[in-house]
């Protein structure tokens, strides 16, 4: 027997067939600055083009909807994220790493005094609440103000009414904010009592009471009490922050008997003289009733002081 190859001999073929796998293709590194409060979002939109989607997440958190990724910004969402799609056949998975910062959303509140004075604060600081860094401003060239801190030069400016401005910048995929106040600078006010007459009395003299309002309508209190045994000075205290004390001398002086020496007795119908308008000890005044020659009478002598 002969086989009809050995007669007629040939090639015998075989195929083969070579599988191409596609590299996996998790996406691009990524960095992402998003500002706290914002709306949950899919990070996966950040890793570029032609991204698998068959890629799982981990990290920080647990992302939710699968490979869309999405995050809800919180404190806690801040961190790094691994997408990781698995091998593709011969072909090595690939991984895309995203790095998440959340940034407090910009607030803040500022308050200065109500109102200062020159003559009691040098300096007004303002009370900060919420975010710092941000810089402060105000609405006119009178105000003198450090943009830095917020302090406000009250003798270097000018007295008014105010509008500062606290501004903070874009930041971390948040917002610019900025928020207002007022301060108030009062001029200085010296009270004034031009109707306190009389600034002497006598001991035991009864002192009236001193005016609680001044002329220009500021009200306080005098220190201390009334005393007519002794020359005291008195002390007005404003109820008004940005008025200042005011302070009077009350002398007490000594009384003064007058001293006279002349003839006090005469004959019915005598003539009597004058008497003297002046004591031997300088006190002047005058006598009453009118010299009577018929009778004994009692003479009053009024000093003029």
């Amino acid at each position: 027997d002969v086989c009809s190859s050995d007669l007629f001999p040939s090639h015998d073929t075989t195929h083969v067939s070579v599988e191409i796998d596609t590299p996996p293709f998790a996406g691009n590194d990524v960095s992402l600055n998003i500002c706290s409060g914002a709306n949950a979002f899919s990070i996966f939109n950040y890793l570029g083009a032609n991204v698998d989607t068959t890629g799982e997440w981990s990290g920080s958190t647990t992302l939710g909807f699968g490979h869309i990724g999405e995050l809800t910004p919180n404190a806690q969402s801040t961190g790094i994220y691994h997408y990781i799609v698995p091998n593709n056949g011969a072909c090595q998975s690939d991984t895309a790493l995203v790095s998440v910062i959340i940034t407090d959303n910009n607030n803040a509140q500022i308050v200065y005094p109500t109102h200062v004075c020159g003559a009691f604060s040098e300096y007004a600081a303002p009370y900060l609440s919420g975010s710092a860094g941000g810089i402060f401003s105000t609405d006119s060239n009178a105000l003198i103000i450090d943009t830095t801190s917020g302090i406000v030069n009250v003798l270097a400016s000018n007295p008014g009414t105010y509008t500062i401005t606290y501004s903070l910048p874009q930041t971390g995929g948040c917002n610019a904010f900025e928020t207002q106040t007022t301060i108030q600078i009062d001029s200085i006010l010296q009270p004034i009592f031009s109707g306190i007459n009389q600034l002497a009395y006598c001991t035991g003299d009864n002192i009236p009471s001193l005016p609680l309002t001044s002329d220009n309508g500021i009200q306080g209190t005098w220190t201390p009490q009334p005393n007519n045994t002794t020359t005291t000075q008195y002390i007005f205290s404003p109820q008004d922050a940005c008025a200042t004390t005011s302070a009077i001398t009350i002398q007490i002086q000594d009384q003064l008997i007058p001293v006279f020496d002349f003839p006090t007795n005469y004959c019915l119908g005598a003539s009597i003289p004058p008497l003297p308008n002046t004591s031997i000890n300088g006190i002047t005044g005058s006598w009453t009733p009118e010299i009577n020659s018929i009778a004994t009478t009692e003479y009053l002598f009024t000093p003029g002081n």
